[in-house]
């Protein structure tokens, strides 16, 4: 016979779960927002801040939270997202590097973001 611990989630009622999930509501923010990146030169980088009035959908983003940035599938060879942070309260930065020999400019897209409170 095997030895089985009930996970606390065995004893939960409703209450306990709306808890749970409410916390998670409160705790991740995830949208797709449409952007059109600045051009990059030829191996440089660029950082953008995008901010909540610009992008609502940045509204709920907090100072410090870990974030993912997804960049739309049509970008350029060579553009790469090698970082993405929030500074501050409802705004997103994002780095961009160009790793071509030539300046590449993105164009407008539909770009994703996750951002996670510890």
């Amino acid at each position: 016979m095997p030895w089985t611990v009930p996970l606390p989630q065995d004893t939960w009622g409703d209450r306990d779960t709306m808890s749970f999930l409410r916390e998670v509501h409160t705790r991740i923010k995830a949208a797709s927002f449409t952007w059109n990146p600045a051009s990059v030169s030829a191996g440089a980088t660029l950082d953008t801040t995008l901010t909540s009035a610009s992008v609502p959908q940045l509204k709920g983003l907090r100072a410090g939270m870990a974030v993912q940035v997804t960049p739309p599938s049509s970008i350029n060879s060579g553009l790469h997202v090698t970082g993405a942070w929030v500074p501050a309260d409802n705004q997103l930065t994002v780095r961009l590097y160009n790793s071509t020999a030539g300046a590449l400019d993105a164009g407008s897209a539909i770009w994703a973001f996750m951002g996670v409170l510890p």
